[in-house]
């Protein structure tokens, strides 16, 4: 074996001068590779395909169902920001009367800050159809800070 050490300027360099292993008689010395796969590799494979419709938009966990809605409001989850919430429904409900409007709990919905209320519309089956809502209804004079935005509530069974 060669190692250049210190004071050397230039790049260290390691080299072996051991034989290549040959063929041994001790039980399992030297393993023959092979280019079958390994059970891990194909559980792995199995479990990437059966993950894979979650990346495709799907819920990724049964208990929970997504959709797009229009967020009119988010608000402190205090009671003053529960008392809040309630009158800017109500003045929505007032203009735009409605059988989606929403004031929720954020812990409710994935995709949500979490410990705030909010004051939506929804769920709709596509972001156009959230956008259409929002833009066609005059809700964006009436809310101008208001927009769409996806997320999954919780599935009552």
């Amino acid at each position: 074996m060669t190692i250049n050490a210190l004071p050397s300027t230039g790049p260290s360099t390691f080299s072996s001068s051991f034989p290549s292993p040959g063929p041994s008689t001790l039980p399992g010395a030297m393993r023959k590779v092979t280019a079958d796969p390994s059970p891990w590799l194909l559980l792995a494979l199995g479990l990437l395909l059966t993950l894979a419709p979650c990346a495709q938009g799907r819920a990724a966990d049964p208990g929970w169902v997504p959709g797009w809605f229009v967020i009119l409001g988010s608000l402190p989850g205090t009671q003053a920001g529960l008392n809040e919430a309630n009158r800017l429904a109500g003045t929505v409900e007032r203009n735009f009367p409605s059988d989606n409007l929403i004031v929720s709990e954020t812990a409710f919905y994935r995709g949500l800050t979490p410990g705030l209320y909010v004051v939506m519309l929804g769920p709709y089956p596509s972001a156009a159809a959230a956008k259409q809502k929002l833009t066609n209804s005059g809700l964006k004079q009436l809310v101008p800070d208001a927009y769409v935005k996806q997320a999954s509530e919780r599935a009552l069974h």
